[in-house]
């Protein structure tokens, strides 16, 4: 008889750890023309530059930025020249809410969300969010504030009631 395939549990849930961008140091690609015609709406453009601050921006392949420009750019875009389409209002609505569904999937492809990241194991962990802790298999972060003092020091234990 075969073996039953391992449950989740059990494989430890690895997530990948991946650290703050440096603000100063982000380079955001070009945006290109709008394949719509005309200029991008502002909107856009900004968040076109708000993506590249997301930490997994780093990983993102030639191709991958391809669709984010072809698809979910463009869609932002539809849904920005909307109101200017003059289209009766429960025509707009339809396509507002058709659009905007377009946009959730494509955003939780991209793991644009924090529930999205947690999904694809993603963990932001920056230098001041020190030591990890791992809980029920998920790695999250404790910050150390300054006014609490060093963690897991003698002193910082006492304390909390945890020294010996």
């Amino acid at each position: 008889m075969p073996t039953p395939p391992s449950r989740v549990s059990t494989r430890g849930h690895r997530f990948r750890e991946l650290q703050a961008l440096d603000p100063d140091n982000i380079t955001v690609p070009d945006l290109g023309p709008c394949p719509l015609g005309g200029d991008w709406a502002p909107s856009v453009a900004a968040y076109w530059e708000s993506l590249w601050s997301l930490p997994h921006s780093a990983e993102w392949t030639e191709s991958d930025i391809a669709e984010l420009r072809s698809s979910l750019l463009v869609l932002k875009e539809r849904l920005a020249r909307l109101p200017a389409a003059g289209l009766p209002a429960d025509k707009e609505a339809r396509l507002h809410v058709t659009i905007s569904a377009e946009l959730r999937l494509l955003a939780a492809k991209f793991m644009l969300s924090p529930l999205d990241r947690l999904r694809g194991r993603i963990v932001i962990a920056s230098p001041a969010e020190k030591p990890s802790l791992r809980v029920q298999g998920v790695r999250t972060s404790l910050p150390v504030k300054e006014a609490d003092g060093e963690p897991w020091t003698e002193e910082w234990l006492e304390a909390r009631g945890l020294g010996s």
